[in-house]
């Protein structure tokens, strides 16, 4: 099976498909919330003041975003999310709800 990229027209202007995802927001433990704008090959999470660009690896049953360089795993399955920070606390996470940009 091969995916295509498509483009649609919206409002005049030509946009890639995968832009039009809405950004999520996740609650995770300790009262800290990240949102995070994703695609099928990368994420860009706000977080603690901070954006962070995740790049996804192949999983099989899961989404998992990566910086090796910022020390975050992200890793999506369902509604639920782990959030891994070097010399920090794994974090779970539910979504809390897609918000409008």
């Amino acid at each position: 099976m091969r995916l295509r990229r498509g483009l649609i027209l919206v409002g005049g202007l030509c946009t890639p498909l995968m832009a039009l995802a809405a950004p999520a927001s996740y609650q995770c433990d300790g009262g800290i919330t990240f949102v995070g704008d994703f695609s099928p090959r990368a994420a860009q999470v706000r977080l603690d003041g901070q954006q962070f660009t995740l790049h996804r690896a192949r999983e099989a049953r899961e989404a998992r975003y990566t910086s090796a360089r910022d020390g975050i795993t992200l890793t999506l399955v369902r509604s639920q999310a782990t959030l891994s920070r070097k010399g920090q606390p794994t974090l779970n996470c539910t979504l809390a709800k897609q918000t409008t940009p």
